[in-house]
């Protein structure tokens, strides 16, 4: 008989013939890829005096509350539109944060009353000794849609740009209750003084991602993104016998173009064709937000109420993640 020696044929090459790339009809030969993943957040705690600062020793401070770190979630899915480009849409959800704590102390407040202050509105008048509970939480969730679009690339580099479009939301709510006795001599109800401020960011982002594999399991990547747009500021507070009797209310409206940025720093591991494994970390940073505890103003007690005010802050949240990634 005759013997036939018949050789396997070869596998299409990559765009370079290295092994970095992935294999042929590997994961992005796929269409559609989805991503989930749980994140444990990470938020910036309230500071600042509660009131107009004293300086006393034992001036009441917001600063004594302090957000543990919380879980969250995000999700993805990217669709190729083409050999080099596709269309990404991603949410997420970092966290609920809340604490709460009572303490004692004195807050300042202006002008002072009833002599006026050497420095009229600078030097505060300062409350008696009181002991009441101070809460705050906060909410934290971001959404984005992106094109992106292959810029440069090699066996094992690969270079994306991104264009699209982001929203940004921080809501947060600071209570100051309970109190052991009453600001008002002779008034009945319990006072309080709460604050509620809601930050949406509506805009656009450009960035990067640069990519590089390390054989044809693992991807390395680093992402960078502007982000430019209209931040809406709502802010509402209310007091109740801090001053003056009965309840009272205020509200501040407020629009404003501001930049942020976003830093991620993530891996991948390709198990099969078509499921991964990903992590990483994400640093996300938002300017002029508004903060519930930097919402009241107490320098026109002779208004009778707590004002609302505009006192813009930075906001910089992280998170670490971990979740999978599937193909189809």
């Amino acid at each position: 008989g005759e013997v036939v020696f018949e050789l396997a044929p070869a596998l299409p090459p990559d765009v370079d013939g290295a092994p970095c790339a992935p294999p042929p009809c590997a994961p992005r030969c796929k269409t559609v890829r989805l991503t989930l993943e749980g994140l444990y957040g990470f938020l910036p705690d309230p500071e600042g005096p509660f009131g107009v600062d004293s300086f006393f020793p034992n001036q009441l401070r917001w600063s004594e509350l302090a957000f543990e770190p919380e879980l969250g979630g995000r999700a993805g899915i990217e669709i190729r539109t083409g050999t080099s480009a596709s269309i990404e849409i991603r949410g997420g959800w970092l966290g609920g944060f809340d604490d709460s704590v009572r303490q004692t102390g004195v807050f300042g407040f202006a002008p002072a009353t009833p002599a006026p202050p050497i420095v009229p509105g600078l030097i505060p008048g300062v409350t008696a000794v009181n002991t009441g509970t101070f809460s705050s939480e906060a909410e934290f969730w971001t959404a984005e849609a992106n094109l992106r679009f292959a810029c440069a690339s090699s066996a094992c580099f690969k270079l994306e740009g991104i264009l699209g479009a982001r929203a940004i939301s921080f809501t947060e709510e600071a209570l100051a209750s309970n109190f052991a006795t009453a600001f008002v001599p002779g008034f009945p109800l319990a006072p309080f003084v709460s604050s509620e401020v809601d930050n949406l960011f509506l805009g656009a982002q450009v960035g990067v991602t640069a990519r590089w594999m390390q054989g044809r399991s693992w991807e390395w990547n680093l992402s960078a993104k502007g982000l430019l747009g209209n931040l809406h500021r709502q802010i509402d507070v209310a007091d109740r016998g801090i001053f003056a009797g009965a309840a009272h209310a205020g509200s501040l409206e407020e629009d404003e173009i501001v930049f942020g940025l976003e830093l991620e720093l993530g891996a991948r591991w390709q198990l099969t064709d078509w499921l991964a494994f990903t992590g990483g970390y994400t640093l996300l940073f938002l300017d002029n937000v508004q903060r519930a505890t930097d919402a009241m103003f107490f320098g026109a007690s002779t208004s009778g109420a707590v004002q609302a005010q505009s006192n813009l802050d930075q906001l910089v949240a992280h998170s670490v993640f971990l979740g999978i990634s599937l193909d189809f």
